[in-house]
């Protein structure tokens, strides 16, 4: 008998995907051609991808809000026409109705493609507020570079892993679109995966199925129930792929981040010291899981007061994140922030000021003058000046930051509040009791 057909309009509107990929074709389509190369290399990591070359079947609109609909997560690739087609353009616009509707829909990440928008400040309308405050992946570089590519898919990746989405691989069958789980090449469960159904049949499901229970425990905050999760976990990983794999480190990683989490840093800096020397061994040093790894160990040692400790590991973490994604990427600036936190920490302002000030300028021109890290870096650089009695360098900053958080975070948050606090005390130590008092009674 012959098989069932099924059409193409029908099977694209139950197809489940991992990501939708949104872009402007640009006027050459040049663009175009740029994102079906990141395209291919995201389902390259096992992921399924709804692409318009791919899926676009029918009524556009139609399959669009489909597409939408049965995705985990919309990918945005931001250029200058794509950022001034969704704020400026017509409903009629493709990309503002995709946009709009996945900011309502599911869960939305910004790809920089045009390296003259990486200032999120300049992001307007629905593109501001919906990702403006939010970290966005880098491929603004030479994607024909394929080093370039696969270490800025890496927080692509890890992004995905962060929100429960999973590599899958998409199968096609006669009548059907069949969402089988994948495994790397090196994992003996990947071969003759038909063939082995029988035998093993729900391991892999069964692994996906408990990492999605223990990511909703922590995005709650259970830290101590997603525990015993994630050992279950890595006992399934490193007998089917190895304690090295990096699938296995990973989940070792985010068992680590419960303790930490619960402040039991004598459970969590061991687990983090040794996922980051087999990172270190199989991805090598530079490698950014490798680099993240090593700068959460040093936080382990600084929330500890463990200065000796913690420095040198940020100091050279802070420069292999330079050499790897560059002075201005946020990973980068967040490593010279904590840098600097531990000679503030230890009353070393010479060394402290200039790095919060070189972050704080830095993080103005990335995240913008009103981001939560930009006035948080400028407060403590205030701090530093009023801790060496430097009112005349202090008093403006805190002045400058308080009306911001203001502005951003609301008059009574706690961060508004601790800034106008120490900007009385600057009027305070200096006997201006006439400025100090009032802000005094309302903080």
């Amino acid at each position: 008998m012959a098989a069932a057909s099924t059409s193409p309009e029908k099977l694209n509107s139950c197809v489940k995907t991992d990501v939708f990929l949104s872009h402007d074709w640009g006027e050459d389509g040049t663009n175009h051609k740029k994102v079906e190369k990141i395209n291919e290399a995201i389902k390259g990591l096992g992921y399924v991808t709804w692409f318009d070359n791919e899926r676009m079947v029918g009524n556009v609109r139609e399959q669009m809000a489909n597409g939408i609909e049965n995705t985990q997560c919309f990918i945005a690739f931001i250029t200058k026409r794509y950022h001034e087609k969704v704020v400026c353009g017509t409903d009629r616009d493709n990309c503002r109705a995709e946009f709009d509707y996945a900011s309502t829909k599911v869960p939305t990440v910004a790809v920089l493609l045009d390296p003259s928008m990486e200032n999120t400040n300049d992001w307007k309308g629905n593109v501001g507020l919906t990702l403006g405050t939010k970290l966005y992946i880098d491929l603004s570089g030479d994607i024909n570079d394929e080093k370039y590519l696969t270490n800025q898919l890496k927080s692509l990746e890890k992004d995905l892993t962060s929100r429960g989405i999973f590599p899958n691989k998409l199968e096609e069958t006669t009548n059907e679109l069949k969402v089988l789980d994948i495994r790397k090449k090196d994992n003996p469960l990947a071969k003759n995966t038909v063939e082995n159904q029988e035998t093993i049949p729900d391991e892999s499901k069964d692994i996906d199925e408990i990492k999605r229970k223990a990511y909703n425990l922590r995005r709650n905050g259970k830290w101590a129930e997603a525990i015993p999760l994630y050992e279950d976990i890595i006992k399934k990983q490193t007998f089917t792929l190895g304690e090295n794999h990096k699938d296995t480190l990973f989940t070792r990683y985010m068992l680590a981040g419960c303790y930490y989490k619960q402040n039991d840093y004598r459970k969590a800096t061991p687990i983090i010291q040794d996922v980051g020397k087999k990172q270190t061994f199989t991805l090598g040093e530079n490698h950014v899981d490798t680099l993240e790894t090593r700068h959460w160990l040093a936080r382990c040692y600084y929330d500890q007061n463990d200065y000796r400790k913690a420095i040198p590991i940020f100091q050279d973490v802070g420069e292999k994140e330079t050499f790897a994604l560059g002075e201005n990427h946020e990973h980068t600036l967040n490593t010279r922030y904590w840098l600097a936190h531990c000679y503030y920490d230890q009353n070393d302002y010479r060394k402290a000021i200039p790095i919060f000030q070189d972050v704080g300028e830095k993080r103005t021109f990335t995240l913008g003058e009103n981001h939560v890290n930009t006035l948080t870096t400028r407060y403590w650089l205030a701090a530093c000046y009023f801790n060496q009695k430097d009112y005349q360098k202090a008093t403006p900053i805190f002045q400058d930051v308080g009306e911001k958080q203001t502005s951003t975070l609301g008059e009574n948050h706690q961060n508004t509040l601790d800034t106008r606090h120490m900007l009385a005390l600057c009027y305070y130590d200096q006997n201006d009791y006439r400025k100090a008092t009032p802000i005094f009674q309302d903080a």
